[in-house]
């Protein structure tokens, strides 16, 4: 289990725009990796609407719903021991075969996870 700390408070952020900061740059460049060669029925499509919506719930209600093997990820808030949950919507923009870029299709998903560990993994 691992305990959560508040942060400083909203007041104490440094607000001022990247450009004033020049030590502090995103640099995605760095992390770019080319795209595998396309085999079988590998897939291709744009995201719009994407988001990462996470939820603190009852450690004990959702240990319930997760087989024995996987441990709960939680944290500590106010006291009480909270599982994480999180809704991940997006929009599937021009979803197609990366082999055969037709036809393409446009669909809402969303997905629904809790985040624990694999005991098997540890």
């Amino acid at each position: 289990m691992r305990r959560v700390t508040r942060g400083p408070d909203s007041a104490e952020h440094d607000a001022a725009p990247l450009h004033c900061r020049p030590w502090q740059r995103l640099r995605f460049a760095d992390h770019l990796v080319p795209r595998p060669p396309v085999s079988g029925i590998n897939v291709r499509c744009r995201l719009q609407h994407f988001a990462i919506v996470t939820y603190a719930v009852a450690a004990d209600r959702l240990r319930q719903l997760i087989p024995p093997r996987f441990m709960l990820d939680s944290v500590v808030i106010d006291g009480q021991e909270r599982g994480l949950v999180s809704a991940v919507p997006f929009i599937n923009v021009d979803f197609t075969l990366a082999a055969y870029p037709f036809p393409r299709l446009r669909m809402g998903r969303a997905t629904v996870s809790a985040q624990r560990a694999d005991a098997a993994d540890q």
